[in-house]
């Protein structure tokens, strides 16, 4: 069984209705459903990780949305699992069981801190399955984390620490692409990026864009950047797959 990674900004399982969240099906952008199903055969087990552990109310909002979004996409979910302050079992036991682990958005260094309290890189390790990793959960798949700051609140923050390390890739959630629609502020966070991008290369994904990783060979879907020594381009038809070990 191999380990199947998907690296994304979302998955897009809710719109917002006159400010209400109101949960629709996975979206099907460049085919990530359709792949999808294929990969989770004789799907079960589900373990969710949100990005703060101690947010209960949100833990749970995050947890009832996945499930009926799974549902009305046709990925029947039998038992799920979420991983916060509240659990109390055997990690690995649940890790290794699960088909799907599904890594949430949120604040990449808070997230970080408590994946390193559970010690979740070691029991990744040896996980056969798929692993959904969205937003900061992305971000933070990688070997060495790169991550310019969100706003000017914390771009005084660490930008660089050890991930997960189940990838060498690293990337940026929600890019945008245009530099005119960068305002003030934006301006800003973009040389923050520049910077780090002269230490190691960075994938920007734009919305609904994503990686699909299969033991170490990557393929990049829909529209993407790479931010390199200060250069930004846009990742073209031929670049868009490859073998980690190369990276």
């Amino acid at each position: 069984m191999s380990k199947i990674i998907y690296l994304m900004n979302n998955v897009n399982i809710y719109k917002k209705i006159n400010g209400i969240k109101v949960v629709n099906p996975i979206e099907n952008k460049y085919g990530f459903l359709t792949k999808l199903k294929k990969d989770l055969i004789n799907f079960k087990k589900v373990v969710i990780l949100p990005p703060n552990s101690y947010d209960f109310i949100k833990n749970d909002e995050i947890k009832e949305n996945i499930l009926k979004s799974f549902n009305l996409s046709g990925l029947i979910i039998k038992k799920v699992r979420l991983i916060d302050a509240r659990f109390i079992g055997n990690i690995k036991k649940v890790i290794d069981k699960a088909d799907l682990i599904f890594l949430t958005d949120g604040y990449p260094l808070e997230q970080m801190n408590f994946l390193n309290k559970i010690d979740l890189k070691k029991f990744l390790k040896s996980y056969k399955g798929t692993l959904i990793a969205v937003g900061s959960g992305a971000i933070n798949s990688a070997n060495k984390v790169l991550c310019a700051p969100k706003d000017i609140s914390n771009i005084n923050d660490l930008k660089e620490w050890e991930g997960l390390g189940i990838t060498k890739i690293n990337v940026l959630p929600n890019f945008i692409d245009n530099e005119k629609k960068l305002n003030k502020e934006s301006k800003i966070l973009r040389k923050e990026l520049i910077k780090l991008s002269f230490r190691k290369d960075i994938i920007g994904l734009l919305d609904g864009s994503f990686i699909k990783i299969i033991n170490g060979k990557y393929k990049i879907y829909g529209t993407a950047y790479k931010i390199s020594k200060g250069n930004v381009t846009k990742i073209l038809k031929g670049e868009r797959e490859g073998n980690e070990k190369k990276l």
